[in-house]
């Protein structure tokens, strides 16, 4: 139980394993207290805040950082947080360490359940906004990196803010995911089963490590991954035909003719 609460992090698993608990009710949850101690250097009250709520992406820039702020003027907040401890720099974008942003999650939902899924919303809205300012069409989208990057954080912003409601265009999406390349669909599952944690949704959780352990299956080259979805039944219309004829095509590269022919043929009937 402490492993499994700590991810080994030997901050926290000092804290939970000093009182040396003998049942694991004993242990209690540790994030508040130990986004405290990641904290306990600083004693301004915003920017302990700050700190708080620029866990929210799971990379962070200048840009995202004034949208989450509502501050044009963010230079020293980023510097201050590149200085700390529990942040690295990834290419010019801070990244929190793992446990470090999930216990900061943890508070920020806990605290304020509604906050939570405003700030979500705006970060998921700006990353809209900025992918439709690139005036890409719908097919050159997912061959564009840049695209592709701000709809994998839009929809994890999504899911994160709404996850119950939104987890269907999720797994809808996942199917062009997988038609971009086994790449792409590794992220989307990754991203949904990150969503999932980030928001205590266990549908969604549940739903990126099943996609995540479908692709991982030799020799398939993602028909497994769209076996799932096209039997989830919670696809729409369009992104089960896009399902099925992006399996045919990986059934045909498999040599499986007859299925492929099956898949082709009740595509053309859901388009017809």
């Amino acid at each position: 139980m402490i492993i499994a609460l700590t991810g080994r992090l030997p901050l926290l698993l000092a804290m939970l394993a000093q009182n040396k608990p003998l049942d694991p009710q004993e242990i209690g949850d540790p994030t508040g207290s130990a986004v405290d101690r990641f904290l306990k250097w600083e004693q301004d009250p915003d920017r302990r805040a700050l700190a708080k709520t620029a866990a929210l992406p799971r990379t962070l820039d200048m840009d995202a950082l004034r949208v989450i702020t509502g501050d044009t003027d963010v230079e020293d907040s980023y510097a201050w947080l590149g200085r700390q401890p529990f942040v690295t720099d990834d290419s010019g974008r801070f990244v929190f360490h793992d446990i470090v942003r999930t216990s900061m999650l943890r508070v920020l939902r806990r605290e304020s359940p509604q906050d939570w899924r405003t700030r979500h919303r705006v970060l998921s809205a700006w990353h809209r906004d900025t992918r439709e300012d690139l005036g890409l069409t719908e097919q050159s989208a997912w061959t564009d990196t840049l695209c592709r990057q701000h709809l994998l954080e839009e929809t994890y912003h999504c899911l994160c803010a709404d996850p119950s409601t939104t987890l269907p265009q999720a797994l809808g999406l996942a199917v062009h995911a997988c038609r971009a390349g086994d790449t792409t669909a590794q992220l989307w599952a990754e991203m949904i089963e990150q969503a999932g944690t980030d928001a205590d949704f266990a549908k969604a959780h549940d739903w990126g490590q099943q996609l995540r352990t479908a692709l991982a299956v030799p020799g398939t080259h993602g028909a497994e991954y769209l076996t799932l979805l096209i039997r989830s039944g919670g696809l729409e219309r369009t992104a089960r035909t896009a399902a099925l004829v992006a399996r045919a095509g990986t059934y045909q590269l498999m040599r499986r003719y007859e299925e492929a022919i099956a898949d082709f043929n009740e595509g053309r009937c859901h388009v017809d």
